[in-house]
């Protein structure tokens, strides 16, 4: 039985995970939750892939609900940014297709990691018992806890090595990507990122300075929005505004939605209309600026 829950006060939410990558419900679950209820917009920003998006897209609009095509994408500072509304999901997919991996290799590879780094030696039958269910994807985390690897899985997820054994792209890479595409760059979470040497003993000034000083050079790039989600706490949310006030930069926000925890909720119900008409914008003049660029 389905335990998704959907805001009653919410017309979207830019930022839900399915099965395509590490969330718990299916695309189709997600919809049929999301089927009678007032939410109208709606974004699978699955990790490394437009396969939500792809698959469910006439499906979607059958139903009244508008898919935003969007992806999320690691980078090699840890930052996640999400791009939003690209035309060009051919060239986008084929360069997702150099970072993304599938479940099964990832969890192959954290086994690899767990025996090499800390001696810990998962059962053969459970690697495989693992790889070969169905409802796989998402459920690492929580499959390794079960059996008391939670302090090994901790480990993994927050080294810096990338499983897949290949490089992770930096920012300024990401970005640009999502831009060539005619998308729009959102940094994802950014209440969840550790700027890398910096203390938060740091008086709030200069942390502050911190993040102007590298969100100024992402704008320039073509960083356009910043994601302030529903579980920010006041102090969160007056921070990343003023960021977003200095830096003019879109204030979106999903619910980073995947359902991990057997209950949780869809919608966020802080963005409204106008917030999605400026996205909107924002996306229709990314992809006339690449149109241009082709035809010129």
């Amino acid at each position: 039985m389905s335990l998704i829950y959907v805001n009653d006060n919410a017309i979207s939410d830019l930022h839900v995970h399915s099965s395509e990558s590490d969330g718990w419900y299916t695309p189709r679950e997600i919809l049929a939750a999301v089927k009678q209820t007032k939410l109208k917009y709606l974004a699978f920003a699955d990790h490394h892939t437009l396969g939500g998006y792809r698959k469910n897209v006439h499906y979607a609009e059958k139903i009244g609900i508008e898919l935003i095509p969007a992806v999320e994408i690691a980078t090699d500072s840890r930052q996640h940014i999400i791009g939003y509304g690209m035309s060009d999901l051919v060239k986008m997919e084929k360069s997702l297709k150099s970072i993304a991996i599938s479940p099964e290799t990832m969890f192959l590879n954290y086994a690899q990691i767990l025996r090499d780094e800390l001696d810990v030696f998962l059962d053969e039958s459970l690697i495989q018992d693992t790889i070969a269910a169905s409802e796989f994807n998402g459920k690492l985390d929580k499959k390794l806890s079960m059996l008391g690897y939670k302090e090994a899985y901790d480990f993994v997820a927050s080294s810096q090595k990338h499983v897949n054994g290949t490089i992770l792209h930096t920012d300024e890479e990401i970005i640009k990507l999502i831009t060539s595409c005619g998308g729009v760059a959102c940094f994802a979470h950014p209440h969840r990122h550790e700027l890398k040497g910096v203390s938060k003993m740091l008086p709030h000034r200069k942390i502050m300075e911190v993040w102007d000083e590298m969100l100024e050079k992402q704008r320039k790039l073509g960083l356009r929005a910043i994601e302030i989600t529903p579980s920010c706490d006041a102090k969160q949310r007056h921070f990343l505004e003023s960021l977003a006030k200095n830096h003019n930069l879109l204030k979106l926000g999903g619910t980073d939605f995947h359902g991990w925890n057997g209950s949780a909720e869809i919608g966020n119900p802080r963005l409204k209309t106008s917030t999605i008409h400026q996205l909107k914008c924002a996306i229709y003049s990314s992809n006339k600026a690449v149109e241009s660029k082709r035809i010129g």
